[in-house]
């Protein structure tokens, strides 16, 4: 019986430590975001729209209109200098998204711009591979930006941060080459 009762205070006492061991989860974004560090991206966590919301997501019983966002990472790749001439733009994983790009839909508060269909081919081959792991990519005046739930779906840290990183490189040097020069229809 005392051992019962000894057992019992121990494990009341270390129990609060192991409620605050990480988790897997914990310990897969800790080695997403050092990768993420590593190739020079900067890491926020913030909110999107949701894209296809079904329509109890976007108004409650009581008529009122819902706020229908969904939580998610930004992985950020700053611009070594400004794209001051180059276009912004922000577009969203949508199944159903109409050009300029297949599959995804521009951002409701952010239009888009007024370029040539040789730009968006190029964007979408910059960003092509990875969008099963993607929600948004964000283009500005200093940063392309990769927006996603951090779910790395059995892929190593490396090559699945190191692949984002090249794709927002790709999206930079597009930025930079069209904020630059006139050979990319507008």
């Amino acid at each position: 019986m005392t051992w019962l009762i000894v057992g019992g205070l121990l494990i009341l006492a270390f129990a609060p430590v192991l409620w605050l061991m990480p988790t897997k989860r914990d310990r897969q974004l800790v080695k997403l975001r050092e990768q993420a560090r590593r190739e020079g991206l900067t890491v926020e966590v913030t909110a999107l729209p949701k894209t296809g919301a079904r329509a109890e997501e976007r108004v409650g019983a009581d008529g009122v209109a819902r706020d229908v966002t969904q939580a998610c990472s930004a992985y950020l790749l700053p611009a070594p200098k400004p794209w001051r001439q180059a276009p912004r733009w922000f577009l969203l994983r949508d199944a159903a998204g109409p050009a300029p790009l297949k599959g995804w839909a521009a951002h409701p508060e952010v239009p888009l711009p007024e370029i040539g269909a040789d730009y968006w081919r190029a964007v979408a081959g910059a960003v092509a591979g990875l969008e099963d792991h993607c929600l948004a990519i964000e283009v500005n005046d200093g940063t392309a930006s990769w927006y996603w739930l951090e779910n790395p779906r059995g892929r190593e840290a490396t090559e699945l941060v190191g692949g984002i990183a090249e794709r927002l490189r790709a999206l930079g040097l597009l930025q930079a080459r069209f904020g630059h020069s006139s050979d990319l229809d507008r």
